[in-house]
């Protein structure tokens, strides 16, 4: 198995090289790399406006004119060690084929330990479609974190399923580079890990983010004011949602229908522990703001329970839904609304499964 996942990442990353990486727009990996390249030549400031004009010359020779996405370095500085390894390639396109190639492995790791944590014999259909899925390969191609969080928070999951409880704290601490998708989860099985006395999984979260943090101030000073300035102004330039916020500004009908559907839903999922992990990751979509659509890859999580629980029809649905709606771009708030339709898709067919399950 490590041979073939080797292969795959040869594969993808020479294949994404020598088909979509020259003259691409690949914005949410190269600030990464420059910014980590930076590091490398011992400069502390990566959040400065500063920073970010030194990072647009190095990548595009040039500054970035206002109004547009100006690229700057705004995630925590916990995601430093997992990107300097790839900042050591001088080459910013080579580094990015490497780090999409990676990016699949992951991906095929989480989806399989994912169905090894409620079935001996694994299939290789979900894992296929949900990499090809339409949010899934719009990450790749962006150069996303998002398929970094998915595996953390799934071989953590996977981890405490076989009660290496402490592994999958540690494991689960990285999916804090960004917070916004693993915080819910993350909360749900530190609750499940409480309620069953295995505090090793919380301590395994402390540690992990604890040793990811103070490494971070070693190589970067006290950075964590500089990255809150950085993100004003990242909010200023960047494309972000609060789903719940859309919801009430379109119709608060919209919000009363959301909640019933979670009244409704809570019950039937209320004595299945992985059916409530499974619904906290398109709920964490829906209640904490988002970056357009790439955040959706993270319902792979969910879809690839439901697959497990004999509900390979809905998760085919949602996979049609996704392509569809990315092709029926009408507007340009479209992609607030599949965020929404998608995530709500999901958290219906969870309770759907369930509750079928339990009569």
């Amino acid at each position: 198995m490590g041979i073939a996942l080797l292969m795959i990442w040869g594969l993808v990353s020479l294949g994404t090289y020598l088909v979509w990486i020259h003259d691409a727009d690949h914005r949410d990996f190269y600030p990464r790399w420059a910014g980590a390249r930076m590091v490398l030549e011992g400069e502390k400031e990566i959040y400065s406006i500063e920073a970010t004009t030194a990072l647009q010359i190095r990548l595009y020779g040039a500054e970035i004119p206002e109004g547009r996405d100006q690229q700057g370095f705004a995630y925590p500085a916990i995601v430093l060690p997992f990107l300097i390894p790839f900042a050591l390639i001088d080459n910013v396109e080579v580094a990015t084929s490497f780090w999409e190639g990676l990016t699949v492995v992951l991906i095929v790791i989480s989806l399989y330990l994912l169905q090894k944590t409620s079935r001996r014999d694994v299939s290789l259909l979900p894992i296929v479609l949900l990499i090809l899925w339409s949010y899934t390969l719009l990450m790749i191609f962006q150069g996303q974190i998002t398929g970094l969080v998915l595996s953390a928070l799934s071989i953590g999951t996977w981890a405490y399923h076989r009660r290496a409880d402490f592994i999958g704290g540690l494991i689960l601490s990285i999916g804090f580079v960004k917070p916004e998708l693993v915080i819910l989860p993350i909360a749900t099985l530190v609750a499940f890990a409480i309620i069953r006395r295995r505090f090793r999984l919380v301590i395994g979260i402390l540690l992990g983010f604890s040793a990811l943090f103070l490494t971070s101030l070693i190589v970067m000073g006290w950075w964590v004011s500089d990255w809150l300035d950085a993100l004003v102004r990242y909010t200023e330039y960047a494309r972000i949602v609060w789903p719940m916020g859309y919801l009430w500004s379109n119709s608060p009908l919209l919000i009363v229908g959301l909640s019933m559907l979670v009244i409704w839903g809570v019950p039937r999922i209320w004595k299945d522990d992985a059916a409530i992990l499974a619904a906290s990751v398109p709920l964490q979509i829906l209640l904490f703001p988002q970056t357009l659509i790439w955040g959706l890859t993270m319902l792979c999580f969910p879809l690839t329970f439901a697959w497990n629980r004999n509900a390979s029809r809905g998760v085919l649905g949602i996979w049609v839904l996704g392509w569809l709606l990315l092709l029926g771009n009408v507007n340009s708030e479209w992609w607030k609304v599949q965020i929404i339709i998608v995530s709500v898709a999901t958290l219906l067919l969870i309770f759907i499964n369930a509750g079928c399950k339990s009569e």
